[in-house]
């Protein structure tokens, strides 16, 4: 099988690219072609290289190849002179030969003669023809180095004309690249470079003109580029000072505008002002003004300007006021006896509010170290609830398994424990010594048949995630009939109970008092909306009063902003705000 082989040989370093730039290549443009083709075809990949080593400069390396070329010229020349002289020693060599033949015939014709002469003449022959001989090899050595001599010049002249020729192809490439990028730029001297040096190849050229030129053409542009940067940076300042000057005349016409508005709204105010002191002079039963006084009011009014004093027309009115003033103030008196009479009646109903407040809903009993706990719980802003507030019983569940069902959670210690959101278990369980409690959390194993099937839960927030969470502990403690799928904790019919290994009874007699007491009414996680919500769930149309007393945590301004809403709410309520100064609640309700 025929082994194939790419064979190149390639320029790197210096050379001219587009736009008459000097690049470096690392590797020359058939080097690449040359890779290129053995990914193609496969094969070996071969470089050739120069017997001489070039100059890396571009430029001085055209020259030498250019005196190279020229030497090479030379040396054809004395080629021809040698193989000249090299024809004409054959020449010489045939004579020669011819020579010998004509003394081997005279010799044979001696032989027939003396011998003695003969003798004589053959050893001069011999010595002769010896020393012919001689020559005649001495010339074939100097002939064939000659021969060896030329055979090298003409491989490095062939290698100079190869290497000259590409040079020549590069040279052309560049050309031709120079003159695509230069149909846009307008360098009339390339032309006349360009077929100088196609023309005479042997020529010397001198591109000193030319950099001087491309030099001077490069200023010239960088002068018009930046000629062309000023005008568009005028053009823009231009442009701008026209957008300003639109500008300041639009607002010199709005301000044209809006002062013919305020001149126009100043005569309907002075008018309106004297329409509405007649109307509040004949509406108002108190303070009545003399025809005289109003007229006076009326060109007081007609005349106002900008600097005038306000109060000479109020000093107007004032005679008459000041008589008002005393007559007010004697029945202010009588007033405000009868203001301190419904103050003490106040006081009492806050009283016996106030023991309304303190009475407080049926909670099973607890042991101190729970109800400190608690306390503890609302310290550290934990939040929490009491599993009896969040749940409901199911309507389709009668009366004596509600007892049996509410005594059993009792017995269990489920009623009254807490739910605590996930994200506290561990800061419950590192709270202090001497306080205890219970605690339900959601992540817990479901069974099939569960309380959740006859406890409903109290969301009326309708709050997802606490929903979801009471959800979950129901469906963890089993309740029916039967206790074989109920799991590990259950109540059934009769009030039997489960937690784990732990198995009871009840006795049958509780009655239930905890469950369904409607605890929580709103739950949330806005402050503000949560407490309307609330107030929603209290009142009804035999509301009269809303008593709102804020806490410690919540300021003056937050409150009278709040119970200014309530009132916008509740037009028909009056509604009461009081500081409380209560911690941990925010504000403490009673609906009247």
């Amino acid at each position: 099988m025929d082994k194939i082989a790419v064979i190149y040989y390639s320029l790197k370093g210096e050379t001219i690219a587009p736009g008459m730039k000097i690049v470096n290549l690392e590797k020359g443009h058939t080097a690449v072609a040359a890779e290129f083709i053995q990914k193609a075809v496969g094969g070996e990949l071969i470089e050739l290289d120069t017997i001489k080593t070039y100059l890396k400069d571009h430029m001085k390396m055209i020259y030498e190849a250019k005196e190279e070329l020229e030497n090479g010229k030379q040396i054809t020349e004395g080629l021809a002179i040698h193989m000249e002289e090299l024809r004409k020693e054959e020449q010489h060599y045939e004579a020669l030969k011819q020579e010998e033949e004509i003394l081997k015939e005279e010799k044979t014709s001696l032989d027939k003669s003396d011998a003695a002469q003969l003798k004589e003449q053959e050893s001069k022959l011999k010595a002769e023809l010896l020393e012919r001989v001689k020559e005649q090899q001495t010339k074939e050595k100097q002939e064939q180095e000659k021969k060896e001599k030329q055979i090298d010049t003409e491989e490095k002249i062939k290698a100079e004309t190869e290497k000259t020729e590409r040079i020549w192809d590069e040279i052309e490439n560049c050309l031709e690249e120079m003159e695509t990028e230069l149909e846009e730029i307008p360098f009339d001297e390339f032309t006349f470079l360009k077929n100088d040096i196609l023309q005479d190849r042997e020529k010397e050229q001198s591109f000193s003109s030319h950099h001087q030129l491309l030099n001077d053409y490069t200023k010239k542009v960088e002068q018009g580029k930046e000629a062309l940067l000023e005008e568009k940076n005028s053009q823009e300042k231009y442009d701008r000072c026209l957008l300003e000057l639109d500008v300041c005349r639009e607002e010199r016409n709005l301000a044209e505008k809006e002062m013919q508005q305020y001149e126009n709204l100043l005569h309907e105010t002075k008018s309106e002002l004297t329409e509405q002191m007649y109307l509040w002079e004949k509406q108002n039963q108190e303070l009545h003004l003399l025809p005289e006084t109003m007229q006076e009011i009326s060109r007081k009014i007609e005349s106002y300007e900008m600097g005038s004093d306000y109060s000479e027309i109020r000093e107007l009115a004032r005679p008459k006021l000041y008589e008002l003033e005393r007559q007010f103030s004697e029945n202010r008196m009588v007033l405000e006896r009868n203001l301190q009479e419904e103050q003490e009646h106040l006081y009492q109903a806050e009283t016996e509010l106030e023991e309304w407040k303190n009475q407080k809903d049926p909670e099973p009993e607890q042991p101190d170290c729970v109800k400190a706990n608690r306390e503890l719980l609302k310290e550290k802003k934990i939040p929490y609830f009491q599993f009896y507030k969040t749940i409901e019983f199911d309507q389709i569940l009668e009366e004596e398994r509600r007892n049996h069902l509410e005594e059993a959670l009792l017995e269990m210690g489920i009623l009254d424990a807490l739910i605590v959101p996930k994200e506290y278990r561990e800061q419950v369980y590192a709270l202090d010594k001497g306080v205890c409690d219970r605690y339900l959390f959601s992540d817990v194993a479901h069974v099939r048949e569960s309380l959740q099937e006859v406890l409903e839960v109290e969301n009326g927030e309708n709050d997802i995630l606490f929903y979801q969470n009471i959800s979950n502990i129901l469906s963890a403690i089993g309740f029916g009939d039967t206790h074989a799928e109920h799991g590990e904790s259950w109540i059934d019919a009769n009030g039997n109970y489960r937690i784990g290994v732990l198995e009871g009874t009840i006795t049958g007699e509780y009655q239930a008092r905890f469950i369904g007491d409607s605890g929580i009414l709103a739950v949330g996680k806005d402050l503000e909306e949560t407490t309307k919500e609330l107030i929603a769930n209290l009142v009804d149309e035999d509301s009269e009063l809303i008593s709102i007393y804020y806490g410690e945590e919540v300021s003056e301004e937050e409150a009278e902003k709040f119970a200014g809403e309530i009132e916008e709410l509740y037009p028909d309520v009056d509604v009461d705000i009081q500081f409380g100064g209560q911690p941990i609640y925010y504000y403490v309700l009673a609906v009247e």
